[in-house]
C-alpha cells in the first residue's frame, strides 16, 4: 500500500542519548569453519524469514511491542488490512513508530500513573500531542493515525489494575484506573477527540487488549493507534523545522487574467464531466501518496485553464482545507495531464472543479479486525 511515511521525523530523535543502547552483540567466532563445521557452513540452507506479525493466542502486550520493533528495524512497517489487532493473535496495523528502537513496554505503570494526573505527551509520525513535560508521562506511538494533528490526545493506559484515561490537555479529574466501559464514556463526543492512543503494561494479555480495544467508538476510526510508554523522566528534543516546500501551486486568487486579445471559448458541463475520471483516480493516488496533513483528505477547488486544443495549460488550487503543499503539486500535475474536448467555439476555458478527497478505507485504521 502506497504510505504516507513519515516516522524518521521523529524516529530519528529516539537516540542512544535518550534511550540508551547497549553494546552490540559480539560477532560470530571467525574460526568456526577451521573447527571443523566447514561443512555445516556450506550445507546450510537460507530460511525463509519468520511471519512477525504472527503473535499467537498467548501473546502479550511485550509480545506485540517486540514484534512491531523488529518490523519497523526491518523497514517492514506499511499493512493495508485497516484494523489494529485481529484474532488468534496477529498485528495487522500499518504501523508508524516515532522512536527509535521502539522501547519495551514496562513491567508496571500503577505506582506511576497514581502520582501522574496528566497532562501526558504522545509522539507520532505527524509530530507530538501535548508539551513534552518531561515529569508527565511519555508514549510513542506504534501505529499509523491520519492527519491532521489536533489537540487533544487521549491515552488510555491498560494495567492489571484497570483502564487509566489520560489526556495532553490538562490534569486527569479522576486519577484511577476505571473499567473499559467507563473508559470509553469519558471520551463524550468523539468528534472532540484529536487521536485515541492505547498502551499497555508488557504483561497485559492481547485478549484483555483487544476487550478494551472493542470499546473505542467506530467514530474514532483512522484516529486510533497503539503506543508504548518511554522511560520515566524520558526528555523529548523538538522536532527540526521542515523547511516549507516550494508552493506554484496556490493561487487563492485565481488564474492570472487572458490577455484582452485572447480568444474565449466554450465547453458543455457534460463535456467537462466526462472527460474527469483520470484527474479523480490520479486525485486518490495523490491522497495515497500524500506524507503531510492531505493524507487525511479534505476539499480542495482547483482552478483550470483548458487550450483551444483541449489541453490544460494551468492549473492550481484556489482552496485547500488541507493546507498541504505537497497534495497541492500532485493535483495540479494530475490536471495538467487531463484532456478535455477541444473548445466550441475554439478559445480558453476557464472552470473551477471542486474536489471532495477522502483516504482510503485501508488507512481509517479500526481497532480489532473484522475476521
Amino acid at each position: 500500500m502506497s504510505r504516507l511515511r513519515a516516522p524518521d521525523l521523529l524516529a530519528l530523535l529516539a537516540a542512544a542519548a535518550l534511550l540508551g543502547c547497549g553494546p552490540s552483540a559480539p560477532p560470530d567466532d571467525p574460526t568456526d569453519v577451521a573447527h571443523g563445521r566447514d561443512d555445516e557452513a556450506v550445507d546450510r540452507e537460507p530460511t525463509e524469514r519468520a511471519d512477525l506479525r504472527a503473535l499467537g493466542p498467548t501473546a502479550r502486550f511485550s509480545d506485540l511491542a517486540g514484534a512491531a520493533r523488529q518490523l519497523d528495524d526491518l523497514r517492514d512497517q506499511e499493512s493495508d488490512r485497516g484494523c489494529l489487532l485481529a484474532r488468534g493473535w496477529r498485528l495487522e496495523a500499518d504501523l508508524a513508530v516515532a522512536v527509535r528502537p521502539l522501547p519495551t513496554p514496562p513491567d508496571d505503570l500503577d505506582a506511576r500513573l497514581a502520582e501522574d494526573p496528566g497532562p501526558v505527551t504522545v509522539l507520532s509520525r505527524w509530530g507530538a500531542y501535548g508539551s513534552g513535560d518531561p515529569s508527565h508521562l511519555s508514549s510513542s506511538s506504534v501505529t499509523a493515525t491520519l492527519p491532521p494533528r489536533r489537540e487533544p490526545a487521549v491515552l488510555w493506559v491498560v494495567t492489571d489494575q484497570g483502564v487509566y484515561v489520560r489526556s495532553t490537555e490538562g490534569a486527569a479529574t479522576a486519577n484511577g484506573p476505571r473499567g473499559a466501559e467507563e473508559a470509553a464514556s469519558a471520551l463524550g463526543d468523539p468528534a472532540a477527540v484529536g487521536a485515541l492512543f492505547v498502551t499497555a503494561e508488557a504483561g497485559v494479555s492481547l485478549e484483555r487488549l483487544s476487550e478494551v480495544l472493542s470499546r473505542i467508538p467506530s467514530a474514532l476510526a483512522g484516529r486510533i493507534g497503539l503506543a508504548v510508554t518511554l522511560a520515566e523522566g524520558t526528555r523529548l528534543p523538538d522536532a527540526p523545522a521542515p523547511e516549507p516546500p516550494r508552493d506554484d501551486a496556490h493561487c487563492p486568487d485565481g488564474l492570472p487574467s487572458l490577455p484582452e486579445d485572447a480568444p474565449v471559448g466554450q465547453l458543455r458541463p457534460q463535456a467537462i464531466v466526462g472527460s474527469l475520471g483520470p484527474l479523480r483516480q490520479a486525485a486518490a493516488s495523490c491522497v495515497s501518496a500524500a506524507e503531510g496533513a492531505g493524507a487525511g483528505g479534505g476539499r480542495v477547488s482547483l482552478a483550470i485553464r483548458i487550450g483551444p486544443d483541449g489541453l490544460v495549460q494551468e492549473a492550481c488550487a484556489v482552496e485547500d482545507s488541507t493546507d498541504d503543499a505537497t497534495l497541492r503539486a500532485c493535483l495540479a500535475r494530475a490536471a495538467r495531464t487531463t484532456a478535455f474536448p477541444a473548445p466550441d467555439p475554439s478559445g480558453s476555458v476557464d472552470v473551477q472543479l471542486p474536489l471532495a478527497l477522502v483516504p482510503p478505507e485501508s488507512q481509517r485504521q479500526r481497532p480489532l479486525c473484522a475476521d
